[in-house]
């Protein structure tokens, strides 16, 4: 086992898709469909690394990685299908630990 792994991603096939793909390389995977429920998951489990769409309902990329540098340094890695060079700024400013965009609003694909 590589670690765990948060996924969080309020769009439930493609949250399964990239899920499918990180469990194929090893990883144990913890999904969850905002950041409301993310951070539940994330008390409740403390993952080794966070991967979260940024615009979500309810609660946000950015609302969950603020409470979780309130609390742990752990990896997160803020998405989204909506980027720009704003988007960016704010997430690294915000702590992220990385920033993928896709302006074509393709799928992601975190594994190699």
């Amino acid at each position: 086992m590589r670690g765990t792994i948060l996924l969080v991603d309020d769009l439930a096939r493609p949250r399964r898709a990239l899920a499918a793909e990180l469990e194929d390389a090893g990883f144990a995977v913890i999904q969850a469909a905002d950041g409301k429920e993310a951070w539940q998951r994330f008390c409740e489990r403390q993952p080794d690394a966070v991967v979260t769409d940024m615009v979500m309902p309810r609660s946000d990329g950015l609302d969950l990685l603020s409470r979780i540098r309130t609390r742990s340094d752990v990896p997160v890695i803020l998405f989204t299908a909506r980027g720009s060079v704003q988007s960016a700024a704010t997430a690294f400013k915000a702590g992220a630990d990385d920033f993928l965009s896709s302006p074509d609003g393709s799928q992601f694909s975190l594994v190699a």
